[in-house]
């Protein structure tokens, strides 16, 4: 009697990609003060001293302005977070060449940092900052990071898991279209591992996967006096993901084997059963 044989699913393990372009909603900015010398007092005020400036110039920049005649909403305050870090002052003994010679004083340092972050990157907002920040010797602007905020964060990434088990199953179904076989295709697999498909942000415009950064100019004329305002230009966040899933895909049943003819002696024994 003929009989069919079940014929093995076809396993596809395909890499499903998605990505989506955001402007960045937040500058993140990375501020360093710092101060060195012997009189550790001394340092230490200096390093007070121009933090209680850059607090100054924050201070306004906390506050919503007043909100427009046009009713368009709630005014918004141009910085979403800042937070400063405690004083911390370390010291090291310089090298003594000359063991017999006088000993060098007792070198100390003084550092406090800031993680401001702004909303809004006007000159009037972030460019008037950076500059007045500028004019402040023991103050320098360490990087720019720019970023997304966690809710923009959250409400993409359903979209971009969707979109990249949907590029998976097209691409499975590509290859069983070019094989030539292949019906019934289903998802058995999905590695979603935190640790190497997480959602990963890459900033576009010279920034690679990696934030963009900016370094402190220090906008003075030949006069000394501070210049224009400077000007930011938001980067573009390209907010990516990667699925990987396995599929199996039901091939063709293999033609029916024919029936073999009976040998000799198996046509004896039927007989003599008869």
């Amino acid at each position: 009697m003929a009989s069919s044989v079940q014929a093995t699913p076809l396993k596809l393990t395909v890499v499903g990609k998605s990505s989506f372009p955001h402007i960045a909603e937040r500058a993140c900015l990375t501020i360093v003060i710092a101060d060195t010398g012997t009189d550790r007092a001394a340092v230490s005020s200096v390093v007070l001293e121009t933090a209680a400036n850059v607090d100054s110039l924050l201070e306004p920049l906390r506050q919503a302005p007043p909100e427009s005649a046009s009713g368009s909403g709630p005014s918004l305050a141009p910085i979403s977070y800042s937070r400063k870090a405690s004083l911390t002052t370390s010291w090291q003994d310089p090298y003594q060449a000359d063991m017999d010679g006088p000993t060098p004083a007792r070198e100390y340092s003084s550092r406090m940092e800031y993680d401001i972050r702004f909303r809004t990157f006007t000159a009037a907002t972030l460019g008037k900052f950076t500059t007045a920040l500028s004019t402040f010797p023991h103050a320098k602007l360490e990087r720019i990071d720019w970023r997304l905020t966690p809710s923009t964060e959250k409400a993409h990434c359903s979209l971009l898991r969707r979109e990249a088990a949907a590029d998976a199953m097209l691409k499975a179904r590509d290859y069983c279209s070019a094989l030539g076989s292949g019906v019934n295709l289903r998802a058995v697999q999905v590695d979603d591992v935190e640790s190497s498909n997480a959602p990963s942000w890459g900033v576009r415009g010279g920034g690679g996967r990696s934030y963009q950064t900016a370094r402190m100019a220090t906008p003075r004329n030949a006069g000394g006096e501070v210049g224009p305002e400077m000007e930011y230009q938001p980067k573009l966040i390209v907010m990516e993901m990667e699925v990987t899933i396995v599929f199996h895909a039901d091939t063709a049943p293999l033609p029916e084997l024919a029936a073999v003819p009976p040998t000799l002696s198996e046509e004896r024994a039927l007989h003599d059963d008869m």
